[in-house]
């Protein structure tokens, strides 16, 4: 059994380029508004939650399939 089958891969490729599309356009508008706005201390804890749900979320794939027979 495929954790991740070739048949969705381009699929989950896909969106991955779309969020990060997203994300590269939205992060610089909402950190520059926050640091005009004399708000250091939220912009720098918006970043670090990002990056933490960034981490967790990679917890989400925790098998490894690398030199397993794949069926």
């Amino acid at each position: 059994m495929q954790i991740y089958p070739t048949s969705c891969r381009n699929t989950g490729v896909g969106f991955s380029y779309f969020f990060g599309r997203i994300g590269s356009i939205v992060a610089p508008v909402m950190i520059t508004a926050l640091l005009e706005n004399h708000r250091q201390k939220e912009a720098v804890l918006l970043m670090d939650l990002l990056l933490f749900l960034a981490g967790l979320a990679c917890t989400l794939f925790p098998h490894e399939t690398k030199g397993r027979e794949i069926h």
